[in-house]
Parts: C-alpha cells; sequence; structure tokens
C-alpha cells in the first residue's frame, strides 16, 4: 500500500515492488512473539539485505531539514 502511495509522487519507487513484496510479511507475522515461526537464517539474512536496499533507496528520494536529499 505504501509503495502505491510513494509511486503517485516518484515513479521510480516502482523499482522496490519486488523487494516490498518480500518485506511485507515481515511487517506483521513477527510481530507478537510466538505468532510465527521465526525465519530460517538465509531467509533472515536476505530480508535485511533487501532493507537495506530499500533504506538506501529512501536516503536518495528524502530531503534533509535544507532541501538537500540526504545522500547529495
Amino acid at each position: 500500500m505504501l509503495l502505491e502511495e510513494c509511486r503517485v509522487f516518484d515513479a521510480a519507487f516502482e523499482q522496490l515492488r519486488e523487494h516490498a513484496e518480500t518485506l511485507t510479511p515481515y511487517g506483521t507475522a513477527f510481530r507478537y512473539p510466538g505468532e510465527a515461526e521465526d525465519p530460517e537464517s538465509a531467509e533472515a539474512k536476505e530480508a535485511v539485505r533487501l532493507a537495506e536496499v530499500v533504506l538506501d533507496f529512501m536516503r536518495t528520494r528524502i530531503p534533509d531539514d535544507k532541501g538537500k536529499n540526504i545522500h547529495e
């Protein structure tokens, strides 16, 4: 849902679609203890890697308090 909202303002967010689809379940599945099995180590590492890609992308899009993108 957030991806769709972001795409309204910047079509470049589309490149995060696969990452978002992979990461979305982590936002709920592991929120509460005992509700889901912990992911395998490789799966968790991949999720962290994808989250880092998304974070890096976001840093190029979000301006700092001076109006410059964080990575400029």
